[in-house]
């Protein structure tokens, strides 16, 4: 599978939950940038106030003379009335600008409108949402009487025809019939009667919707009343809104950020990254790891933890990479420093010393040696003492009181050219000799990536192993580690994944180990510095 492919490649729900678990403080802390984000905005904002008037608008009388029904088409004309610029021109020159108000329409059932004025004093919302009443009052009454005038008018003007009508055909003006008049009412004749007591009636219901109307059609339920305090900003929901969005975007970078991470975090990553070369162990996150500075070595601190259970696994696996002959000289480096190689190769010494194995551990990081601190020792004398005297081994092999089957041989004094040094064929010579008195030497080299050092213990050893870091080292470096040790022709016998989250669903390798120890220190168990001498 390509890296394209890898990284378009979607997590499963375990993935998912793992990561939220193990990035919980990138979503918090970016939640919490937006939620000051939030507040900082709405401290910003101007207070807004909102006063509300609720009005009703009576139905005026229909034809029949009977109030006509309530509709939404009648509440949403009134309201189209209100939101006109005619009525909102006509409030500004009564108040002044700006004006700002909005319109809503009550219960279904109801002609109910609420107008609400807005402005950033409280006063002069009220104001708005008052002036609006009487403005559309005024509206309502002049239009409801324009329309009725023109209404009688042109009735008036029917009836004046039929009674013109009436009159040249001879009947008296009033319309009323002469029971003695010997002429009989045709039809056209009956016909302009009906029409006459017809315009006559509708003249009489006009009358009492002009009545009506000027006793107001608008009725004021609600006036609006000063509010005490502002409707906008809400600080509580601008917050809630800005931590659920910060969330989300942290989630988002989250998630980008795993996707197009080169770093190795799982098995798959690491197996992929190393064409399918075996990995031997999966080290766990030592709790108690602190800066560069600081040393632990949790076969010794702790030897029931995960931790050094995982070491143990990585000596058992270590011992069936070659069946036929078991690795005797085993290389311990990394692609870059901070690996870990230091803490493994101490660790796995310890481990394998317990085992029964008689172990020799050799510091070849010439460059910046750190073997010595683990089991605080002085380096003043070392690998680069025997070089020029083998017969001091005596006094420069340091032997562990509490676990003779274990040796160190620190560095010694750094030497000018360590490359030159350790391609010796006196170095060689060296490893080939120590190796003979003990059952495992492991030696730990410089990183890969940067000096040839490694590249060159590499032709001493019958095995070699390369640390990755996880959530630290990158694919690309562990295939650029890989590449030089290939050309070299290293003997790769695999991987070890160290610093580990093993609550993540990544690493599926089986430590989900069983126990309950944690990292306590035992008086009784030996630490790093009383279990060895110099």
């Amino acid at each position: 599978m390509s890296d394209g492919q890898a990284t378009a490649t979607s997590l499963d729900p375990l993935q998912v939950v793992a990561l939220l678990r193990r990035q919980w403080i990138t979503i918090v802390v970016v939640a919490a940038l937006a939620a000051a984000a939030g507040y900082g905005w709405s401290t910003l904002q101007t207070p807004m106030y909102r006063s509300s008037a609720v009005i009703t608008v009576s139905s005026i009388i229909g034809n029949d003379g009977a109030p006509a029904a309530v509709s939404k088409g009648t509440v949403a004309a009134q309201i189209d009335i209100l939101e006109a610029e005619t009525t909102q021109t006509r409030v500004a020159d009564q108040i002044g600008q700006p004006v700002q108000a909005t319109f809503a329409p009550g219960r279904a059932d109801t002609s109910n409108i609420r107008i609400s004025g807005i402005s950033s004093e409280p006063e002069r919302a009220a104001l708005i949402a008052n002036t609006y009443t009487e403005v559309f009052a005024d509206i309502r009454l002049e239009s409801d009487l324009g329309r009725n005038a023109q209404t009688t008018s042109v009735i008036q003007e029917r009836l004046d025809e039929v009674t013109a009508e009436l009159v040249a055909a001879g009947r008296d003006p009033s319309g009323d019939p002469n029971p003695f008049d010997p002429q009989p009412v045709t039809p056209a004749v009956a016909e302009l009667l009906t029409l006459q007591r017809t315009y006559q009636q509708q003249l009489v219901v006009l009358g009492d919707q002009a009545r009506f109307i000027s006793q107001g059609r608008v009725s004021v339920l609600d006036p609006a009343t000063v509010p005490s305090t502002p409707y906008a900003p809400t600080t509580t929901r601008n917050i809630t809104i800005a931590v659920l969005i910060g969330a989300l975007l942290g989630v988002g970078l989250v998630y980008t950020r795993e996707r197009f991470d080169e770093t190795i975090k799982g098995t798959e990553a690491l197996t992929e990254a190393t064409d399918g070369l075996p990995l031997l162990g999966v080290i766990p996150v030592d709790p108690n790891w602190g800066p560069e500075t600081e040393t632990h070595l949790a076969a010794i601190e702790a030897p029931m933890s995960p931790m050094a259970e995982a070491f143990r696994s990585l000596r058992a696996s270590l011992q069936f990479v070659r069946l036929d002959e078991p690795a005797r000289i085993v290389q311990i480096t990394s692609a870059l420093p901070g690996a870990g190689k230091t803490t493994t190769a101490g660790n796995l010494g310890i481990t394998a010393s317990r085992a029964g194995q008689r172990v020799l551990l050799i510091d070849l990081d010439l460059r910046r040696p750190r073997l010595h601190r683990f089991f605080a020792l002085s380096n003043d004398r070392g690998f680069t003492t025997l070089l020029l005297d083998p017969d001091a081994r005596a006094d420069t092999i340091a032997v562990s009181d509490q676990l003779p089957g274990l040796s160190i041989l620190t560095s010694g004094p750094r030497p000018s050219d360590p490359s030159e040094l350790l391609d010796s064929t006196r170095s060689r010579a060296l490893i080939v000799d120590l190796a003979k008195d003990y059952d495992l030497v492991i030696l730990d080299c410089t990183p890969v990536l940067g000096v040839s050092d490694p590249l060159v213990v590499s032709s001493m050893a019958d095995a070699a192993l390369l640390v990755v870091r996880s959530g630290s080292t990158t694919k690309g470096e562990v295939r650029s580690a890989l590449e030089l040790l290939g050309k070299v022709n290293a003997p790769m016998v695999g991987t070890i994944a160290n610093a580990v989250d093993t609550r993540s669903s990544s690493y599926g390798y089986g430590y989900g180990y069983g126990y309950d120890y944690g990292y306590g220190y035992d008086a009784d168990t030996p630490t790093a510095h009383d279990s060895q001498t110099t």
